[in-house]
């Protein structure tokens, strides 16, 4: 009796074990937030990252260190004097690798297993542009063994030559191409693509300016180059300009517009104004700009 009544007990004990694991399932799994995603879902972010920090942080350094604007106030009052520091650009180098280019890979990796070489292309495009900027503007950058995620020997990737990412920048456009001119494998881009809306022709016309601005940069390196442009461009150029619209809302505004509405700490550089001033033995204009009372 007593053996029988620990075998019954046995029983309703793995019963109720078996029950508990099929109600509760994986307990450290939240259905509310999903580990993948679509590309789709991805794609949109990816782009609004790379123009909010485009046309942030690297426009706004890029036209203080071009004089077309000075920086009057606070950080930039520093920066107008090329008092640089490192952690200046902490943001922006943040924003390029762990914002727009590790989630653009992802892209690239559920493109791949997908099937959906048009997502593929439209990253690796952006992808292309985005590294281009970043050497331009930094030079050496690590790239080669960079952007490959957690669990990685690589803790600290290397420096690679601005020559070697250039490189691989013309060999990503090329592997867009290719991508772009293939099936989209049944799932095709469209209003997430907020730059050109999934018209592939109009990618394929931004590679073709991609690489032959990349060409122009490296004019100075060989005179060939200058020919490769030309070359890209007789592929065919922009359709339409490669942008993302803000909107008129305070959390949709440009970022132009939100840095000077919070901070207006730069103004208008007078190197610049002094271009639009007649009696000035440096002006480029005959006879006064008609757009002078609004950009001065």
């Amino acid at each position: 009796m007593k053996k029988s009544i620990k075998y019954l007990l046995a029983l309703i004990l793995a019963v109720s074990l078996t029950a508990c694991e099929n109600y509760f399932g994986d307990i450290n799994t939240d259905p509310d937030e999903p580990i993948e995603v679509t590309p789709s879902v991805l794609l949109t972010q990816v782009e609004l990252r790379l123009a909010y920090t485009y046309w942030g942080d690297f426009s706004r350094f890029g036209s203080v260190f071009s004089g077309q604007v000075d920086g009057t106030g606070r950080q930039f009052a520093v920066i107008d004097k090329y008092n640089l520091q490192g952690n200046d650009v902490d943001a922006v180098w943040a924003n390029c690798y762990s914002g727009i280019l590790m989630d653009n890979r992802q892209i690239q990796r559920l493109a791949e297993d997908g099937g959906f070489k048009h997502y593929s292309g439209i990253s690796k495009a952006i992808e292309a542009y985005t590294v281009m900027v970043m050497t331009d503007y930094w030079g050496d950058i690590p790239y080669s063994e960079a952007l490959q995620g957690n669990g990685v020997e690589v803790s600290q990737p290397k420096f690679d030559s601005q020559e070697d990412v250039y490189n691989a920048i013309f060999a990503l456009i090329n592997e867009a191409r290719a991508d772009l001119d293939a099936d989209n494998g049944g799932n095709a881009p469209g209003a997430d693509d907020l730059i050109y809306a999934g018209d592939i022709d109009a990618w394929k016309a931004f590679l073709n300016v991609l690489e032959a601005r990349g060409k122009l940069h490296l004019g100075k390196v060989s005179a060939a180059n200058y020919d490769a442009a030309l070359a890209a461009l007789d592929k065919g150029g922009l359709t339409s300009d490669a942008s993302v619209p803000f909107g008129s809302g305070s959390t949709e505004n440009a970022p132009w517009y939100q840095y000077t509405d919070q901070r207006d700490d730069i103004d208008l550089g007078a190197a610049y104004i002094a271009l639009y001033d007649t009696s000035s033995v440096d002006t480029i204009f005959a006879s006064p700009d008609p757009r002078a009372s609004v950009y001065t």
